[in-house]
């Protein structure tokens, strides 16, 4: 059996994640950046439960009143944003479940 090293360092990485978030009341949105590890690379669940637990805890403070943006909000803010376009995503509002086809797992 092999012990796990605890001071693993996969590769020169700093990982963070972008999460698009909205408030209705205020008409304000944003993106906040969720830090993923540093020197680790990460696995789906990884992402999954870094936005689980944010989505859990991370509305307070100057960012209570905020949630995250459904499919088409973060479609549209993201095409404005990039592309300075008005553009509108036929699709309905619920993310897409992510499939891990190594494990068959999935992940929402």
């Amino acid at each position: 059996m092999t012990e796990k090293n605890p001071c693993e360092m996969n590769g020169p990485v700093e990982l963070e994640m972008r999460v698009w978030i909205i408030n209705d009341e205020k008409e304000q949105a944003g993106q906040v950046i969720l830090p993923l590890g540093v020197f680790k690379y990460v696995n789906p669940e990884t992402i999954a439960n870094a936005l689980k637990k944010f989505e859990e805890t991370g509305f307070t403070g100057p960012l209570e009143g905020f949630r995250l943006m459904t499919k088409k909000e973060c479609w549209s803010a993201m095409m404005q944003q990039r592309y300075g376009v008005e553009s509108r995503l036929e699709a309905h509002d619920e993310w897409d479940d992510y499939c891990d086809n190594s494990t068959n797992k999935a992940y929402h």
